[in-house]
């Protein structure tokens, strides 16, 4: 695994540190290939406003773009994880700093489990209007809900708040019907991700309406195809929930969105 940080890793530094003790920042999962970033800009973005959201002044993004670059390998595909967080090295949950520090780490894009087929987590997100969208450093529910599924035959589990559909435990959703996309409603909870944004702005492109909405369990049936996506792994067409609701696995909604999507990584 290959680093970089904006602070010297010593015991002290890391031990104090409020990422570690308080989770007082965010982190962005960033797909690299070849030494190119096509969804930067998207990243940036979300970085910088969940950054104010925190009162942490956001760093110069143009320089952690050079330092993922150097990092990477020219010649295959990586995973660049930023992690910014308060900087701070006094205890205690208040702070008046305003400054981040931030470190990157490199890691090989892994291959993962075909995932097509989902059930429902018995893990409930918990609902905060302040905290709804950004992917900040507090992910418990996420590792309980990932835990729940180790000795299953499920890889990913829809997530809700107790109420609606809110997203997976990495990815988020979208559903087809008639030729719009629907999408959960994330101002209470859950991440606003990356390739959301981008198929938003793909829809929008493409004249497709996309709409968000509140969706509960028992309306899955309500909808002909499902998908789920992440910035790393892209977008994937579900066949079944807890094999009980069936989508479609052909829609060719579905396959331009794929298409496009691939585009972006072909260099």
């Amino acid at each position: 695994m290959k680093f970089f940080s904006t602070f010297s890793m010593t015991p002290e530094k890391v031990l104090l540190s409020r990422a570690l003790n308080y989770g007082d920042g965010v982190f962005e999962t960033i797909r690299v290939v070849k030494r190119q970033i096509p969804l930067f800009e998207y990243h940036t973005k979300r970085l910088k406003s969940s950054l104010q959201r925190l009162g942490i002044t956001p760093p110069d993004t143009k320089e952690i773009h050079k330092r993922i670059i150097a990092l990477a390998d020219k010649n295959t595909d990586c995973i660049a994880k930023l992690v910014v967080f308060r900087k701070d090295y006094h205890r205690g949950y208040s702070s008046q700093s305003k400054e981040c520090d931030y470190f990157i780490t490199i890691n090989p894009i892994s291959s993962s489990r075909l995932c097509n087929q989902l059930t429902v987590s018995s893990v409930k997100l918990s609902r905060s209007k302040t905290l709804a969208g950004i992917k900040h450093l507090n992910r418990l529910e996420q590792v309980i809900a990932a835990n729940e599924l180790k000795n299953s035959d499920y890889s990913d589990a829809i997530m809700t708040d107790g109420r609606n559909i809110i997203e997976t435990t990495s990815k988020n959703i979208a559903f087809i019907k008639n030729n719009k996309i629907y999408s959960p409603k994330l101002n209470n909870s859950g991440v606003h991700g990356v390739a959301l944004s981008w198929l938003e702005d793909w829809c929008v492109e493409n004249s497709i309406e996309f709409k968000w909405k509140k969706i509960k369990s028992i309306e899955l049936s309500d909808y002909q195809a499902m998908m789920t996506c992440n910035s790393v792994q892209g977008f994937s067409l579900i066949k079944n929930v807890d094999n009980q609701v069936q989508f479609s696995h052909k829609s060719p909604i579905a396959d331009k969105i794929k298409s496009s999507w691939s585009q972006l990584f072909k260099f």
